[in-house]
């Protein structure tokens, strides 16, 4: 601080100037600073809000009710190969398609609790969840097919024989925390052990 006294009957000039040095405690923000930090918060706020907005969209994509394998176009097709191939290997695909559904629906369920309430509709494509049970179920029925096919034809006779039976799943829906990535992985894991008990039972017939 720079202290100048002057006369009184000369308040023009100065007769004597001090300076004199002030010590403080605590934090000084410059008018330059405050500037700067206020700059830094939109920012970040402005990228916060994207991110949230991007986030729900990539939920509502994902998020969408899965379709049943049986009615999806390239399911179609495959569906009447093995039919005209294979009929022992077409209702397995059959059993395992509606297998695959149900663990889907459910899984749909719970994810949907999480979601927007105001969602729009949106035009229906094959999903996430579908697309990872198709590729989970075709690996399996690959192995299955080639097992049967190595097999003598009077065991296949009696196998196209016997009708599968179709037992009732009472299915429990869950409460599902917020969307995590491990709470994804362990309802995957859950659908992929739905089907290996599936393909197990199958065998045993």
């Amino acid at each position: 601080i720079f202290i100048d006294t002057y006369s009184v009957e000369q308040p023009n000039i100065s007769i004597a100037s001090q300076r004199i040095f002030i010590e403080t405690q605590g934090l000084y923000v410059s008018e330059e600073n405050s500037v700067y930090t206020i700059g830094a918060f939109l920012l970040f706020l402005v990228i916060l809000f994207f991110l949230i907005t991007w986030r729900r969209k990539t939920s509502v994509q994902t998020g969408k009710k899965p379709e049943k394998p049986w009615k999806i176009p390239e399911e179609i097709h495959h569906l009447e190969e093995l039919k005209r191939t294979d009929k022992n290997a077409y209702e397995q695909e059959r059993l395992l398609m509606e297998d695959e559904y149900k663990s889907a629906l459910l899984w749909y369920k719970d994810d949907k609790k999480i979601l927007p309430k105001d969602r729009k509709k949106e035009k229906q494509k094959p999903s996430l969840i579908t697309t990872i049970t198709t590729s989970i179920r075709r690996l399996k029925i690959g192995k299955k097919t080639k097992k049967k096919r190595k097999e003598t034809p009077k065991k296949t006779k009696s196998l196209l024989s016997k009708k599968p039976e179709r037992k009732t799943k009472v299915e429990t829906v869950k409460t599902v925390t917020p969307t995590q990535d491990t709470d994804k992985q362990k309802t995957l894991e859950k659908i992929q052990k739905q089907q290996e008990k599936q393909l197990r039972r199958l065998s045993n017939h």
